[in-house]
């Protein structure tokens, strides 16, 4: 399922809430005809205009064991292109996704 907020303008703004709707997008992700998926690792990635380059130590990749098995999941099952995106150490505070999937950001979140 893929979700997004959506703010109820019909209400009067002191009772306006943050709704969350659903989208099914099941039919989108198992329709794989022609698509051969593929995974790869970016060396750079730009947040707010400024392109960060993997070096090591202040730009990183370094997906997890974990991260790779979804990656390739993702890309064998449903033809998906994933990529990785490098961490970005420093400056702090600058927040990066785990994946990029067909261009779209995807974060992922483990259970503990």
């Amino acid at each position: 399922m893929k979700h997004y907020k959506h703010k109820e303008k019909d209400l009067p703004d002191e009772k306006a809430n943050d709704i969350l709707l659903f989208m099914d997008i099941t039919k989108l992700w198992t329709n794989t005809t022609g698509n051969t998926g593929t995974v790869s690792e970016l060396r750079e990635y730009t947040v707010g205009g400024v392109t960060y380059e993997v070096d090591g130590k202040h730009v990183i990749l370094r997906p997890t064991p974990q991260e790779k098995a979804v990656a390739t999941a993702l890309s064998k099952k449903y033809g998906k292109t994933v990529e990785f995106v490098p961490q970005i150490m420093f400056p702090q505070g600058i927040q990066t996704p785990d994946y990029l999937i067909d261009g779209e950001v995807v974060r992922v979140y483990a259970r503990k």
